[in-house]
Order: C-alpha cells, then sequence, then structure tokens
C-alpha cells in the first residue's frame, strides 16, 4: 500500500513539475519572441509619419556566420527635435540572412531617399520604418499559447489524480479507522 502511495505521489509531482516547466517555459519564449515585439508593433500603428531622409544603407556580412543583414540609417525632425534611428523592423531575424535577397531593400532606401518613418510621439528618439507584424508570428503565438495550455492541462490532470486518489477510487472518502 505504501508503495502504491508513494508511486502516485511521484507521479504527482512528475506531473507538476513538467506542468510547471511547460508553462514557465512558455510564458518566458512567448514574452520575449513574441508578445514584446509584437505589442511594440502594435502601438507603433498610432505612432506619428513623418518624413526622414536615408542616410546611409548597406549589406553587412556578419562576421563568422557567412549570413547578411541589412543596415540603415536614417534622420528626421519630430516636435522640431532632429533625430536619427537605425530600426528599419522590430524583427530583424524576420529579414532574409543572404545578401541577394536583401538587394530589393537596398534599392528601396539607397542613401538620400526621402522615406517615411512612424516615430513614438511620447519619445521622438524612438523610430521605425516598417511596422508591421509577419504571418509567422501569429503561428509562434499559437505554439505558445498551446505550450501554455500545456503546462495548465498537467497541473490540473495532475491536481484531479492526487484528489482522486486521496478520496478513493469511488471518489468518496474512506474513513479506514
Amino acid at each position: 500500500m505504501n508503495q502504491e502511495r508513494d508511486t502516485k505521489r511521484d507521479r504527482f509531482r512528475m506531473l507538476t513539475a513538467f506542468g510547471m516547466i511547460f508553462l514557465v517555459f512558455a510564458l518566458f519564449l512567448g514574452r520575449e519572441t513574441v508578445w514584446i515585439p509584437c505589442r511594440n508593433a502594435v502601438s507603433a500603428w498610432w505612432w506619428d509619419a513623418v518624413p526622414a531622409k536615408v542616410i546611409s544603407s548597406r549589406i553587412e556580412s556578419l562576421p563568422r556566420t557567412g549570413r547578411a543583414a541589412f543596415r540603415i540609417d536614417y534622420r528626421y525632425e519630430c516636435s522640431g527635435i532632429r533625430c536619427g534611428s537605425i530600426r528599419y523592423s522590430f524583427f530583424p531575424e524576420n529579414l532574409p540572412d543572404e545578401a541577394e535577397r536583401l538587394l530589393p531593400l537596398l534599392r528601396q532606401y539607397p542613401a538620400g531617399a526621402q522615406i517615411t518613418c512612424y516615430v513614438d510621439p511620447a519619445s521622438p528618439m524612438e523610430a521605425v520604418i516598417d511596422r508591421s507584424i509577419p504571418p509567422h508570428y501569429f503561428v509562434r503565438g499559437v505554439a505558445v499559447l498551446a505550450g501554455m495550455l500545456l503546462g495548465i492541462g498537467l497541473f490540473i490532470h495532475a491536481v484531479r489524480i492526487r484528489r482522486r486518489s486521496a478520496n478513493g477510487a469511488d471518489g468518496f472518502h474512506s474513513n479506514n479507522g
């Protein structure tokens, strides 16, 4: 009987531990890789559209990776303050990492080009050019929610097993003594 109780206690602990691991991992991953960038992009939908001038744009080769990155530097004026930014998007990892696939961006934003950037009216030093959310971020969001639900589900299942074993197999308290 003690061995059976120990087995049930171990199962409860294991399910609880896995549930909490899934939940914490999904919360952290979701916060860092989905919610913060998406929240920033959504808030930028209400930022002011401001004319800007591209100072420089280039494709850089990232050391030791063989990958390429798009770099842009632009200047704008907001509320009489001259500002500059290098942010193209809230999702830089969404850009292609091959130089050939970055060429259209380079052609679209040549040095000297007049462009529109979006500036946070509460913080004029914050600006972005592309404020869209890539479609695959919705899939990431669903995956994070699935991980959270799995963690919560494992925890609830463990609690139900624990209650059932404490109440006896028929669901009623057994008073043997």
